[in-house]
Parts: structure tokens; C-alpha cells; sequence
């Protein structure tokens, strides 16, 4: 708990500074804003600064040759896939995620943060905004690519495996997500990998696996609202999986696990999952929209 509060903290100092430094610039505009438009300003230019510095730097990634062993590339907000494109919306989960990481990342990641921290020190002295914005922006990500190696170790199971559906690979995951499930470990973002590797395969992990059980019991007894929504999300996708290959059977099986979910009545109601579960609970299954994946420009419903 420390540690995350730890990374939160430093996740939150060069947003803080990148905000300032660009407040600073628009104020020094000859714009003449008002309260609280130059801070509206301020806040905008610095979300489309980390995004902007997310795709450079997520384009210069795909040029290493690691990923194209790999045929794995994460260009914000896609992901490509041996020339596949899946598209996986404007998801801060999906959007952040580098499926090249490892936890043999680490230990450079911290080396590099240091030092990018060093370099932000000096070019504060020296007086150059734009070099400042570029180094707090990629400290921001070097931060946040620390945080996916300590707290999302789930998803280098499914890197080292380049997100193939492998009998071996999924007793592992299993194991692996029971282990977490008895820790109280097991996370939102563990769902939207399930839900991605799904989505690449057309499978259906968790309706084939036994540990819905353990995950809706862990959730009635920590009414984990975040985890509770995951759940219904990922089932919802699994329905439409199993409904477009005319797996009957494993359609009525979901629908019963969101019945028994619908009583819990503590998840999210998005506008997507609402409509969603209505048509389910209808069986009117052919109106659920897609949960917007694209896979070679086609549709994934």
C-alpha cells in the first residue's frame, strides 16, 4: 500500500509541474484570460501533452526490434498485432499499457527516472520551457511504466506468451488469478486483460475456466465496485463472443452469472453496460453493441 501511495505521489509531480509550466506560458500570452478560463487552458494543453508524448514515444518503441520479434506494438490508443489492429477505445487501462514490459524493466526504469529527473533540474536553471515540458512528460511515463511492472504483473503472463491462446499458458493464468483472487490481489486491469486476450482469440477464458465462483465471492465480500463492474464488462463481451459463434449453451450459462450479478446491484450502469445488460436479461442478444474492438478493421462484436 505504501509503495502504491509512493508511485501515485510521483505520478502526481510532474503532472503538477507540467501543468504550472504551461500555466506560466499562457499567462505570458497576450491572450488577456480570465479565471478560471487560463486554468481550463492550462489543464487541456497538459492532457494533450501527455497524449501527444505518449504516441512519440510509443512510435519510436515500434522501431526497437524487440517488438517486431514480437509482432506485439502498442501505438496510443492502439494495439497491433502481427499487422492486426485492435482498436480498444480510449481507455486509460489499454491506452497506458506497454505489452513489451517486463520485470526485467524495472531496475532500468528507476536508473532512467533518475536521470530524466536530473536532466528536468537542469533545464529549469537553464530557463527552457519546451525542454521541460518534453522531460516531465516522458518522467510522467517512465513513472507510470514503473507502476505497471510493480502492480500489473498479470500482464506479463500474457506478453511472454504474445497473447496466444495456449492450453498451457491458460492452466497458468488460472493458477496465477486464483493465487491473486486468495490475496485479495486480483484487479480491474487483470479483467480488461482477459478481456483483450478474448477479443484477439475469440475466446471465452473466464465461462471455460472455474474461477467465476471465486471472483463473485470475493466481490460479495468486499463489494469492490470497480472489480464488480469489470466483471460485468468482461461477461457481457464473452456473451457476445458466444452469441456470434452460436455457443448456445455458453450464452445461457452467462446470462444466469449476470442474473446472479444484477442482485448484487453495485456495479457501474455506464450508458454500455445498462443498454447491455437489458438486452441481455431480454435475450435480445443481436441489439448489444460492440464493445468497439477491431481486429484487421473488422469489427469484434
Amino acid at each position: 500500500m505504501m509503495m502504491r501511495k509512493l508511485i501515485v505521489f510521483l505520478l502526481m509531480l510532474p503532472f503538477l509541474g507540467l501543468w504550472l509550466e504551461l500555466h506560466v506560458l499562457v499567462n505570458n500570452l497576450p491572450l488577456n484570460l480570465e479565471i478560471p478560463l487560463d486554468f481550463v487552458i492550462s489543464m487541456g494543453l497538459t492532457f494533450c501533452s501527455l497524449i501527444f508524448s505518449k504516441i512519440v514515444l510509443d512510435l519510436l518503441y515500434a522501431l526497437k526490434d524487440l517488438y517486431k520479434k514480437e509482432g506485439l506494438i502498442t501505438i496510443f490508443p492502439f494495439i497491433f498485432i502481427r499487422r492486426k489492429r485492435v482498436n480498444v477505445r480510449f481507455s486509460p487501462y489499454f491506452s497506458f499499457h506497454r505489452k513489451s514490459l517486463s520485470t526485467d524493466d524495472l531496475k532500468s526504469r528507476i536508473i532512467w527516472s533518475f536521470i530524466i529527473e536530473i536532466a528536468i533540474i537542469l533545464v529549469f536553471i537553464l530557463k527552457i520551457p519546451f525542454a521541460i515540458i518534453m522531460l516531465t512528460t516522458i518522467f510522467f511515463w517512465t513513472i507510470m511504466d514503473i507502476n505497471h511492472i510493480v502492480f500489473n504483473k498479470t500482464e506479463f503472463l500474457f506478453n511472454q506468451n504474445k497473447w496466444q491462446k495456449e492450453d498451457s499458458f491458460e492452466s497458468d493464468l488460472t493458477k496465477t488469478l486464483k493465487d491473486k483472487i486468495q490475496k485479495s490481489e486480483l484487479s480491474y486491469s487483470d479483467l480488461m486483460c482477459i478481456l483483450l486476450y478474448d477479443g484477439i482469440n475469440q475466446s471465452t477464458f473466464l465461462t471455460d475456466s472455474e474461477l467465476f465462483e471465486d471472483i463473485l465471492k470475493k466481490i460479495e465480500d468486499s463489494h469492490n465496485t470497480l472489480l464488480c463492474t469489470g466483471l460485468v464488462e468482461l461477461l457481457l463481451y464473452e456473451i457476445s463472443i458466444s452469441n456470434n459463434n452460436n455457443w448456445q449453451e455458453k450464452v445461457d450459462k452467462i446470462r444466469i452469472r449476470l442474473i446472479r450479478i444484477n442482485q448484487l446491484d453495485f456495479f457501474y450502469y455506464t450508458s454500455w453496460l445498462r443498454q447491455n445488460f437489458d438486452f441481455c436479461m431480454n435475450r435480445e442478444y443481436h441489439k448489444m453493441k460492440s464493445r468497439k474492438l477491431l481486429l484487421s478493421n473488422k469489427k469484434i462484436v
